[in-house]
């Protein structure tokens, strides 16, 4: 989701021609996402435990199809097996 509107607020701002703007956006997205982010793995960490544990640990929080995450996976995969 994140990665999603990330996209969209890159591509709005070159639609609209306010690349200057987008210099500012971005960083302030990516603090705010991240923050959000913190707090959302907090309360699920706590309903789910060890499960989501594991989950966070294999899948990136903020791009999560990227060819590293595909790694982490195969590599926990290894290791479980």
């Amino acid at each position: 989701m994140c990665a999603a509107l990330l996209i969209y607020l890159i591509a709005l701002a070159v639609a609209a021609g306010h690349l200057l703007h987008l210099i500012a956006a971005v960083p302030v997205f990516l603090v705010g996402s991240l923050l959000r982010i913190r707090a959302e793995d907090g309360v699920l960490e706590g309903e789910f435990g060890g499960e989501f544990s594991n989950y966070r640990r294999s899948t990136p929080a903020l791009i999560p199809w990227t060819l590293m995450n595909r790694r982490r996976v195969q590599v926990h995969k290894t290791r479980d097996e």
